[in-house]
């Protein structure tokens, strides 16, 4: 059952000033809010890779479902490389992009 899962701790989205702030700031798990995405995700990341990952996995997305396929991917790398947050950067946009083909105002800012 779900109950056992421990809640997830809240992430300081402004930065730290004295060293007792630092563990509610830096800790190694996944960005997954817009709130969260907002305060510490990078573009420049993208600029390092030479290619926005996130945009290419959606494309591959909108393609399988205009096709009324299914898309079958995966994503790898090292423990704490941004596998997760990545694929909260899919979601929040997917999100967003569903909100805009509805006439939803807002968005999710990313």
């Amino acid at each position: 059952m779900l109950s056992n899962v421990p809640a997830r701790r809240l992430l300081r989205t402004t930065p730290a000033t004295t060293l007792a702030e630092m563990p509610k700031t830096l800790y190694p798990e996944a960005l997954e809010t817009a709130e969260e995405l907002r305060a510490f995700y990078k573009v420049e990341i993208q600029q390092v890779r030479g290619i926005d990952r996130t945009a290419r996995l959606r494309i591959c997305l909108e393609d399988a479902h205009a096709s009324e396929l299914t898309f079958k991917g995966f994503l790898v790398g090292h423990p704490g490389v941004g596998k997760t947050t990545e694929l909260s950067r899919l979601l929040l946009e997917l999100h967003k992009f569903k909100r805009l083909e509805e006439g939803s105002p807002g968005g999710s800012g990313l």
